[in-house]
């Protein structure tokens, strides 16, 4: 009896060990993970279930169809990590001594975060989307970075390391972030993500001591915001572009003025020298 179920068990811990090695998602991981086999067992799993928004189809098949021009033959995954490509380059940019016909004369430097694995770039554990950016105008080594999942990231170091004090407000998501010029201190972020429709957005968020805390300044349900303009002269003074209209506040977003709320607002920026005239441009 004993040896029945001594036997018994052995063969659930290998069976259990199989059906692991054999999912997707694990080979997903594996750092010596081939993409055609990976990809068979996500079609496998995938051929019998219905596709429905929001289920991970898509997401895995977006990636995939990304990936498969770039891996060799042998389907070693590594060999197309953006990493990888990004290292090749700027080495190939030392060993012709950077200079090459096929580049412009800006001068641009990865500040990551960048994750140390080969197969990281390809699972749900990669560093992900960013969202939005903005410098502190009197330090550019300080700046504040927005995921649209991840939280809002700060660093004072010019990209090194990275500081989230958004992990114990109750959204992760953030879609625009503006530093006001008259005072560092003062800060706008707008939550959810602009290329979400479906994402949930609880407003304009401020903070007045340079991101260490926040609190809601209005709630703008479903709208979500793809720009923060401050006045550089008035922080009081800013206006959010949303995919519901534009909105102004000339009490730091206490009270707010609507236009073209039937238009789908991307981007607004003040005139040079002039902050009487704004462009702002529309999602279509």
């Amino acid at each position: 009896m004993m040896k029945n179920f001594t036997l018994f068990i052995l063969l659930l811990i290998c069976t259990s060990v199989f059906s692991q090695s054999n999912r997707w998602e694990d080979k997903l991981k594996q750092k010596d993970a081939n993409f055609f086999e990976t990809k068979k067992l996500f079609e496998d799993q995938w051929k019998d279930k219905e596709i429905t928004k929001g289920s991970g189809y898509a997401p895995f098949m977006r990636m995939a169809n990304w990936i498969e021009p770039r891996v060799f033959p042998s389907g070693n995954v590594s060999l197309a990590s953006p990493l990888k490509a990004y290292n090749e380059y700027q080495k190939h940019l030392i060993d012709n001594n950077n200079h090459t016909s096929s580049v412009c004369q800006g001068n641009w430097t990865s500040v990551g975060p960048i994750m140390d694995s080969d197969t990281a770039f390809w699972t749900k554990y990669s560093i992900g989307r960013t969202n939005c950016v903005a410098v502190n105008p009197f330090n550019s080594q300080t700046f504040f970075v927005g995921t649209p999942a991840g939280g809002l990231w700060k660093t004072n170091d010019g990209g090194a390391t990275y500081i989230n004090y958004t992990d114990n407000l109750d959204y992760f998501g953030f879609s625009a972030v503006a530093i006001a010029a008259t005072d560092t201190n003062i800060i706008y972020a707008g939550t959810g993500d602009r290329f979400g429709n479906n994402m949930p957005t609880l407003g304009l968020i401020k903070s007045i001591d340079g991101g260490l805390t926040w609190q809601h300044v209005s709630s703008f349900p479903n709208y979500q915001i793809s720009k923060i303009l401050i006045n550089p002269l008035n922080a009081q003074s800013i206006l959010i572009s949303t995919y519901s209209g534009l909105f102004k506040s000339f009490d730091g977003g206490l009270n707010w003025i609507s236009s073209f709320t039937s238009q789908a607002f991307t981007d607004s920026e003040y005139r040079p020298g002039d902050t009487t005239t704004i462009y702002s441009t529309t999602r279509s």
